[in-house]
């Protein structure tokens, strides 16, 4: 198993969430900058560091400031905060596995609609 996973696209990060390891997201870019309203979402939700979501913003922001990216990489990458970026990954899996799935919200909304 990967210590850090690149993905692209919803599919991918959804299976990268799962995993409960840290992730750099390539978010597929949509007309009027819609993708950074939903990775900015994500990242709300995310309880990554400030750090971590700076990567994040950096790998989605214009390839030609290559140099913020690298930066932003490198400190991500050093062990101390890899290890706690690895734990943050961890905990929000772990989160999301609480939630119930699609499924099982429609049945249990269907259900709600049946009167005896």
């Amino acid at each position: 198993m990967a210590d850090l996973n690149f993905v692209r696209g919803e599919d991918s990060v959804v299976r990268a969430l799962w995993a409960g390891k840290p992730l750099v997201w390539q978010i597929y870019p949509q007309t009027e900058g819609t993708h950074l309203v939903k990775l900015e979402a994500w990242l709300e939700i995310s309880g990554f560091t400030p750090e971590v979501k700076a990567l994040l913003r950096a790998w989605n922001a214009d390839p030609s400031d290559a140099t913020n990216l690298i930066q932003q990489l490198s400190h991500a990458l050093s062990q101390d905060a890899h290890k706690h970026w690895s734990s943050q990954a961890l905990a929000l899996s772990q989160t999301l596995a609480q939630d119930s799935d699609f499924a099982q919200a429609l049945h249990d909304f269907c259900a709600s609609k049946i009167t005896p």
